[in-house]
């Protein structure tokens, strides 16, 4: 290979031929080094988003609660949430009530001074708990007012007359005086009802719920 390039350059002719060869390789080594250093310049790049709504966003996962829910949010929140609740009924007549409401089914436990029963209510039907049989039980709110205990129905009535707000620490206490001979307290929390008091001079209902 040497003998020939040195043949090759001892004429004119040869030596032209050998510069227009060195120039032919360095002008391919030029192209190719230009052809890789824009590949990698695409690679490193950004991406040019053509509009605003082209470029990635992102997710977030902060939800913005409100504040505080308004006096029919917190009853509506009673009606449909699953909670744990104490009612105590005192006076002429002392009896607790303990147990929760999950997905609508009521199950617990009515404590008298001589017995204790385990019931459920389910699809507004009252159940009666032996072992593992059950039946349907028509005494759960003997001698009591059983539409205090139908809390849709309890607030439809307090909705349509007007009651005084005092607040106290960080809750808020609505009170109906003398409806249908009883006086009636509603506490709150900013998002919660948390207890119904209705009392008259012979006995007095407690409902308190945890959610």
């Amino acid at each position: 290979m040497i003998e020939f390039i040195k043949e090759l350059r001892s004429t004119e002719r040869g030596r032209t031929v050998f510069k227009f060869f060195l120039y032919m390789i360095f002008l391919v080594f030029a192209v190719i080094i230009i052809f890789i250093g824009n590949i990698n310049q695409k690679r490193m790049a950004p991406k040019n988003y053509e509009s605003q709504s082209e470029y990635p966003k992102e997710e977030s996962h902060v939800e913005i609660e409100k504040e505080e829910l308004t006096y029919l949010e917190k009853q509506t929140k009673l009606f449909n949430a699953n909670y744990n609740f104490v009612y105590t009924i005192k006076g002429r007549i002392d009896r607790v009530y303990e147990g929760s409401i999950e997905n609508g089914i009521t199950e617990g436990f009515k404590e008298t001074t001589d017995s204790l029963l385990h019931y459920s209510i389910e699809n507004g039907i009252i159940y009666k708990h032996n072992f593992k049989e059950k039946e349907v039980y028509n005494e759960l709110y003997q001698d009591l007012e059983p539409s205090f205990f139908d809390f849709p129905n309890l607030f439809n009535n307090l909705n349509q007359t007007s009651s005084t707000i005092m607040h106290k620490d960080s809750k808020k206490i609505y009170s109906y005086k003398e409806l249908e001979g009883y006086n009636i307290q509603i506490t709150t929390t900013a998002k919660e009802i948390i207890s119904i008091e209705i009392k008259n001079n012979e006995i007095e209902y407690i409902f308190e719920f945890t959610y």
